[in-house]
């Protein structure tokens, strides 16, 4: 038992001449042992220990150095490839980005547009669904009045042999309402009024051709005056709206009687003088505003014509009298006879051609002196002095 016991520190006891127990080798010593004898400077500095430090000389060949350089531009190479694979791949992920971004941009205002339509299609919705419910109330009405048994169903037949509904049943209503016995002829009149629709008609169309006539008589008025005011067609007479003989309408007894006292009456009232062609060369020049509606004169076995006379003497009557100056109508103002300036605006007169000579002022201030104006109520009359 004592040999057992002692037999463990007999095999681990040294020698006291084995002073010191030697180093493990270090990792990297097989690369020391194993490497070439031909190495250069750089490689020889890398794998040295980092202890020792390297010599400051280099011992390098011409060859090795030539060797060196082919491997660091090979280096280079690869590596300016590498660059340009990843530039290229770099450029590619940029526009594949930016296609990406206008994609979404587009789909983002597509999205918008779709939007705002399907808030139109609401809207729209929303009125079909108020206009539904419109003609269901309408029918419920319809069927509570009993007036459903004829109209939708000649509306329905109509539908379904191609019709458009709203045409078939407007028909379906009218082929109801011409019937007198039926509830349909007693709600049309309400809405279209006490006539009947070819009532309407027949006014709208009678309207329409009397407006096509009173613009057909306008424009042949305004040929004929044209062809009257040009010189040589002065004893052509023209429309005027004051010619009482155009209407041919046959009256009764008893209201030709008072028609006939009424033109009595209005000549009595508008007797005038007979216009003598020697009155009128010694009248002066009047400027007309306004007609008066009548003149009154003491001579009443005079009939004017139907049209308005001429009021060149009625006026001279009327002016004298404003006028103390004797002398204003003794001055002969047209050296020949002719149709007086008032007559110019008769189209139903003969045209007579006018010539006046007129004497040349001595200075200015004479012929200021000759023409004086004067205005008597709607009156414009130029006085010459003598």
């Amino acid at each position: 038992m004592r040999f057992f016991k002692s037999f463990p520190g007999f095999l681990h006891r040294r020698s006291r001449s084995d002073s010191s127990i030697p180093k493990p080798n270090p990792a990297w010593d097989h690369i020391l042992l194993n490497r070439p004898q031909s190495l250069d400077a750089s490689e020889a500095a890398l794998l040295a220990d980092a202890h020792v430090p390297a010599s400051p000389r280099a011992y390098v060949s011409h060859a090795d150095s030539r060797n060196a350089l082919f491997e660091l531009e090979a280096a280079n190479r690869l590596l300016k490839t590498d660059l340009c694979t990843w530039s290229n791949k770099y450029y590619n992920l940029k526009s594949q980005l930016e296609t990406t971004r206008s994609d979404l941009f587009s789909t983002l205002h597509q999205n918008s547009v779709l939007e705002r339509e399907s808030h139109f299609q609401r809207a729209d919705l929303r009125a079909l669904q108020e206009k539904l419910m419109h003609y269901e109330r309408y029918l419920e009405l319809i069927i509570n009045v009993s007036l459903h048994q004829r109209v939708l169903g000649d509306a329905h037949a109509a539908v379904r042999a191609g019709i458009d509904p709203d045409q078939a049943l407007v028909d379906a209503i009218k082929q109801a309402a011409a019937d007198p016995g039926s509830a349909w002829s007693s709600i049309v009149p309400r809405v279209a009024g006490s006539r009947t629709p070819d009532e309407y008609k027949s006014s709208l169309s009678l309207t329409l051709k009397t407006r096509r006539d009173l613009r057909d008589a306008r424009k042949i008025a305004k040929f004929w005056k044209q062809v009257a005011a040009e010189a040589g067609k002065s004893d052509i007479v023209t429309p005027s709206p004051s010619n009482v003989s155009s209407i041919h309408d046959a009256l009764p007894p008893q209201r030709q009687r008072a028609v006939e006292e009424l033109i009595s009456k209005r000549r009595a009232s508008m007797a005038l003088h007979p216009a003598n062609e020697n009155d009128i060369v010694g009248a002066p020049i009047v400027s007309v505003l306004s007609l008066p509606e009548t003149a009154h004169s003491s001579d009443l076995g005079y009939e004017p014509p139907c049209l308005s006379p001429l009021a060149s003497e009625s006026f001279k009557t009327e002016i004298a009298g404003f006028s103390s100056n004797q002398r204003l109508f003794k001055r002969t103002v047209f050296q020949s006879r002719g149709r007086p300036v008032l007559a110019l605006l008769d189209q139903n007169v003969k045209n007579t051609s006018v010539s006046i000579n007129r004497k040349k002022p001595v200075a200015k201030r004479g012929q200021r002196a000759e023409n004086m104006p004067m205005t008597v109520g709607q009156i414009s009359v130029l006085i010459p002095s003598s």
